[in-house]
């Protein structure tokens, strides 16, 4: 008996290419064919359907493809496309593409979004929009084999939650589900090339990253959420030789996103942890585009109990946390943390001084917001395995206070409230200076109101709410309107908080928080009280 056998040609690839005007796209669909008839295929079509499933468009190919020819493109327009957007501006439409071959469905369906992304200078623009960046970075897990997709459902969720606009895909390639999902949730993505730092100066190194950075932008580039690929991170001496082959090597594949050579260390300032003070970031380290920055905070009590062992945690027995990436000179002789009494003490000062640094250094980028500041990303959003690091969540996605206050500087509608000091004399006005910062694409018409709150939330004082407006991807200063109004009683004393909120309607736009205390002259000095100025 004579076996013959007949390959069954399938769709191996789709890849879209998609040019958008006014009122309509064009899209090239490039279809790869994994296998092939024995004999020549006659005819390709593509049918283009709607979110809803309406069929918007259709288009074919009449003509003998042999096995020789294994790549087809087929152009057709979408007319009126509705357009991906970024969650706080827009609906994350997807449209879906599904393929014949000689008049057989290939039963597979290919989605893809139609929107636009362009740097003009140093500014992005999605859709023709320009774009504040309010990012953060990320390395998810230790072994990707171990993310799962509730996992990754739940991280994009809580980047989405803290305000975040774009997430970083630190020196890696993630898993396809995760950027399916910040399809859906309408979370932009830098995509990295997994190189850090330097590497052999060999061609024949160059040669096989070339390939493999072509390989990762034909697998990722139907993704709408990655707007842009950076081809090396931190490298050393390797900006003028490996990294401008890889820069040719993605815009060959892709020029429709935007592309740089690498990220650099100039662009990731860490004042107030590796060097420097706090108050160096007035000066906007690292601009006009912040890739990094950030500090280390200690996760919660409740974490390190699961981490350590008893007789290593405390007090601390500083070789095993060094193992868990601790790092002893950062935390006690250039950011100064306390160590304090207790483990609680600790992990309270220890994420205090993260959170600090998150709220000074974003609040000083996001006045400076593209005057010269194009956007940041904080360093980084969860720890990949049980440790202590920069990031804002532990690996339980257990919170530090530094979400928190992530979610307050990076919030679409922002309240930068600053205190000129943190120490008050109680029946004083308290010095502030107020913006509002409106990174969304609608002019706001809202309410400001402030309360003064003690450390367990209580409300000690309250004030007058104030409308307030700000055009769409705009910001008005707000600092001459309350000068004056938030006057704390004679009486107040210890520690509080000064809570801001914006208000539209039932909506809170952005609420934030700032520590202070309230202090009284003691009596014999009240008749030598200074002068109010």
């Amino acid at each position: 008996m004579k076996i013959d056998f007949v390959r069954t040609p399938y769709v191996e690839k789709v890849q879209t290419l998609i040019n958008v005007q006014k009122e309509a796209a064009t899209v090239v669909a490039r279809i790869d064919l994994g296998a092939k008839n024995n004999e020549s295929i006659s005819s390709i079509s593509v049918v283009c359907r709607d979110p809803e499933g309406k069929v918007v468009a259709e288009a074919s190919k009449n003509a003998p493809f042999s096995e020789d020819l294994p790549s087809f493109s087929i152009g057709f327009v979408v007319p009126e496309p509705r357009l991906w957007w970024s969650w706080e501006n827009g609906e994350q439409p997807m449209y879906s593409l599904s393929i014949k071959i000689d008049g057989e469905d290939s039963g597979e369906i290919f989605s893809f979004g139609i929107r636009s992304i362009e740097r003009r200078g140093e500014t992005w623009f999605l859709n023709g929009r320009r774009l504040f960046l309010r990012g953060t970075n990320i390395i998810p897990a230790q072994w990707l084999s171990a993310y799962t997709p509730e996992q990754i459902e739940e991280d994009v969720s809580l980047m989405v939650e803290a305000g975040i606009n774009i997430v970083r895909v630190h020196a890696h390639v993630n898993r396809r589900e995760f950027y399916q999902a910040c399809d859906r949730a309408g979370l932009m993505v830098w995509q990295d090339f997994p190189l850090q730092w330097s590497y052999q100066p060999s061609p024949d190194f160059a040669a096989k990253a070339v390939d493999q950075i072509s390989s990762m932008v034909a697998l990722l580039r139907s993704h709408p959420s990655i707007v842009a690929w950076c081809c090396h991170n931190e490298p050393v001496g390797q900006e003028d030789t490996l990294d401008p082959l890889l820069m040719q090597a993605v815009l060959s594949e892709d020029s429709s996103r935007i592309v740089r050579s690498h990220s650099d260390f100039k662009e990731h300032p860490y004042h107030g942890w590796y060097y420097g003070k706090l108050a160096e970031y007035a000066a906007l380290p690292g601009q006009p585009l912040i890739t990094e920055f950030g500090a280390q905070a200690l996760p919660s009590v409740e974490t390190l109990r699961e981490i350590f062992k008893p007789e290593d945690l405390w007090p601390p027995n500083w070789a095993k946390w060094a193992y868990h990436d601790f790092q002893y000179e950062q935390t006690f002789w250039i950011a100064g943390v306390e160590k304090g009494d207790s483990l609680e003490d600790f992990v309270r000062n220890s994420q205090q001084k993260q959170a600090d640094i998150i709220r000074y250094a974003s609040d000083a980028y996001r006045r400076a917001r593209h005057a010269p500041i194009a956007g940041f990303f904080q360093f980084m959003f969860v720890d990949g395995w049980p440790s202590i690091t920069w990031s804002v969540l532990d690996h339980r996605r257990r919170k530090k206070l530094g979400y928190e206050v992530l979610k307050e500087v990076c919030s679409p509608v922002y309240l930068s409230l600053r205190l000129k000091t943190s120490v008050i004399r109680a029946g004083t006005p308290l010095p502030v200076d107020l913006m509002l910062i409106n990174d969304l694409h609608q002019s706001i018409e809202a309410e400001v109101f402030f309360r003064l709150l003690s450390p367990d939330h209580r409300c000690a004082a309250e004030w007058e709410k104030k409308s307030a407006s700000v055009g769409a991807d705009g910001a008005v200063d707000l600092t001459r309107d309350w000068t004056g109004v938030l006057l704390p009683a004679e009486d107040s004393h210890g520690e509080f908080l000064l809570e801001g909120v914006v208000r539209q309607g039932e909506d809170i736009l952005s609420r934030v928080h700032l520590p202070l205390r309230l202090e009284r002259l003691p009596e014999e000095l009240i008749a030598y009280r200074s002068v109010e100025m």
